[in-house]
This record gives structure tokens, C-alpha cells and sequence, in this order.
């Protein structure tokens, strides 16, 4: 039984390796986003005295700025998204060529 739990895990972790890629880090951009700032809320639930009493959680979210990118062509294009500044998001445009700091 164990051989056959170390071999399913072996497996496992040879497939979680090979799906590992580095996402690309310069390419021409194709897409610019802006995402404000806001507020993400979520409920959690926990178990006091055998009832659920819900837990509201919340995370403020600091305007954001992306670039997305892409190198190659046809079948061999690759894409990333990168978090960038805002004085970065400001000094290109869409199809300039960005290289990741």
C-alpha cells in the first residue's frame, strides 16, 4: 500500500512540474487595464457552541494598473499579464515593446 500511495504521489508531483512554465517577461503590448480601487469582501463561517456564525471579512484593493503582453506569432504565441506602476502604465502604449523590471 505504500509503495503504490509514494508512486501515485511521485506521479503526481512529475505532472505538477512539467505544467511549471516562467510567463514571459517582455513582449509588445496588446492590452493596457486600469482597475480602481475597491473594497473585496467575503463571509467565512464558523462552528461557536454547534452554530455557524458567520465572519465577514473584508480587504481594501489599491488602484492597479496591467499590461498585457505577448511574443511570438500563430501557433507559437505566448501571453502574460504584468502588474505595473503607474508612472509605467502612463510612458507606453498599446503596441509598444515592454520589458519587465
Amino acid at each position: 500500500m505504500r509503495k503504490a500511495v509514494a508512486l501515485v504521489g511521485a506521479v503526481l508531483l512529475a505532472f505538477s512540474l512539467c505544467s511549471c512554465e516562467e510567463k514571459i517577461s517582455e513582449g509588445t503590448i496588446y492590452e493596457k487595464k486600469f482597475e480602481p480601487a475597491h473594497t473585496v469582501t467575503w463571509t467565512q463561517f464558523i462552528v461557536a457552541e454547534k452554530v455557524l456564525v458567520p465572519v465577514v471579512h473584508s480587504n481594501p484593493v489599491p488602484d492597479s494598473w496591467y499590461f498585457s503582453i505577448f511574443q511570438g506569432d500563430g501557433d507559437e504565441r505566448e501571453t502574460a499579464r504584468w502588474k505595473v506602476s503607474e508612472s509605467q502604465y502612463n510612458s507606453y502604449e498599446v503596441g509598444d515593446y515592454f520589458v519587465a523590471e
